[in-house]
């Protein structure tokens, strides 16, 4: 199941949550949302994202990440891990 994970210094990241501690979560094919618009919070990216724009920015996938300060997690509907999945890289 993916999620959104929001970290306290890291960012926004959509990702499946792989394995999570008191202080340390490992993310499998984890994406940053570097910048949204089309969505008030990341409890609306979790649920229904598909308002995003074109301008919003989604990184390529990477494998593992390990983010030592977690925040918050939401589970997303597959609604919402169907769009992101699908939305296209932002890169340079």
């Amino acid at each position: 199941m993916y999620s959104i994970i929001r970290s306290d210094r890291f960012g926004v990241y959509f990702a499946e949550v792989k394995e999570q501690t008191d202080k340390t979560i490992v993310l499998r094919n984890a994406r940053n949302i570097h910048y949204w618009n089309g969505a008030a919070s990341v409890l609306q990216l979790a649920t229904d994202p598909t308002n995003l724009t074109s301008d919003t920015r989604i990184t390529v996938s990477v494998d593992t990440l390990s983010i030592t300060d977690n925040v918050m997690v939401i589970p997303c509907t597959e609604v919402a891990e169907k769009f992101l999945k699908e939305f296209p890289v932002w890169k340079i």
